[in-house]
């Protein structure tokens, strides 16, 4: 939709076929038949496949094309990417989408731009998304950002669900919440509403989790051990911290 707005002619396959309706958007039965002749070839896949679907579409595009990946971990993919792209002669853009599909307006959007050489591919991402708010990233740095981000956001929301759920009903707990507490459980609906294949992949896919992961549990820890020592003090002294 947000090519489309900018008046890009559009091609398309899927599994499922689409509902968007345009005369500048075309459907096809195969991704090969979809990449013919793009400048730009956006590979919006499960992370699993980004590779597979890189190397099934690399042979049926033009040498001027630049394949464009939106993987929220980048890991291993994306070296293995960059020399699969290269040795095609195509050119590769990395970035990350800040946002989900529910968006509601592509004012100003949110997405990082994964640099190995900054200059070149930023100038790439601004022709590509006009009007968008990029942040280059160096790839080194993306995940351990993202850990922070995503892993811990998540993480934080799905212990929450669980922890709520084994005392009360969603329905009962709204009827109790305080204004904080209701903000909470929205952003746990958030992302529990998500795919739980795609965030599988980002807690554990992302090496930088674990890291977090161990921090929060430490925090935790300390937090479950100065209640339990009925210490007011030291608790006091912790809030304060944070």
């Amino acid at each position: 939709k947000y090519f489309l707005s900018r008046k890009f002619k559009v091609a398309g396959s899927d599994l499922k076929r689409t509902g968007v309706k345009s005369p500048r958007f075309e459907y096809f039965r195969s991704n090969s038949e979809a990449v013919q002749g793009a400048e730009f070839v956006v590979l919006a896949t499960p992370i699993d496949d980004t590779l597979r679907a890189a190397r099934e579409v690399l042979p049926m595009t033009d040498k001027g094309c630049t394949l464009v990946e939106i993987c929220s971990v980048k890991g291993k993919i994306l070296p293995s990417l960059r020399r699969v792209v290269s040795s095609s002669g195509r050119r590769l853009l990395s970035i990350h989408p800040l946002f989900g599909p529910s968006i509601e307006s592509f004012h100003r959007m949110k997405i990082a731009v994964v640099t190995k050489n900054r200059a070149s591919e930023m100038k790439v991402a601004r022709r590509l998304l006009r009007g968008a708010n990029m942040i280059a990233i160096r790839e080194e740095e993306h995940d351990r950002l993202m850990a922070l981000a995503l892993s811990l956001h998540h993480l934080i929301n799905l212990a929450y669900a669980k922890t709520l759920a084994k005392y009360i009903s969603p329905s009962d707990f709204r009827r109790l919440s305080t204004p904080n507490s209701l903000l909470q459980l929205t952003l746990a609906e958030g992302v529990l509403a998500q795919n739980p294949s795609l965030y599988s992949y980002i807690q554990i896919g992302n090496e930088h989790s674990r890291d977090v992961v161990d921090t929060f549990v430490q925090e935790i820890g300390m937090i479950n051990e100065i209640i339990r020592s009925k210490d007011r003090k030291r608790f006091e002294e912790f809030f304060t911290s944070a």
